[in-house]
């Protein structure tokens, strides 16, 4: 992944995105959790493109799977972001 932008958690944990591994011209994010050597663990930090993502982001919802105030901010959010592309 060619990361373009780092979102710090904590000190072990960060979320990345940027170019996909498999498609430069495609944007991925990784949930990263390094390990104490600074590297980090391919197991627990996978990469997934933003189209499975929203796959799966979907497939959640309708199952009812996130809880209601979970849910409630991530409808929050997404309305936010369209509101600040449609201006």
């Amino acid at each position: 992944m060619n990361v373009l932008e780092v979102v710090m958690i904590d000190e072990m944990h960060t979320i990345e995105f940027g170019n996909s591994t498999w498609n430069p011209e495609e944007m991925s994010v990784r949930n990263r959790f390094s390990t104490n050597r600074g590297n980090f663990s391919p197991h627990s930090s996978s990469e997934i493109s933003f189209g499975d993502l929203e796959l799966i982001m979907v497939e959640i919802a309708r199952r009812d799977f996130l809880p209601i105030n979970c849910t409630a901010r991530i409808i929050q959010v997404l309305a936010d972001s369209i509101s600040r592309r449609v201006r």
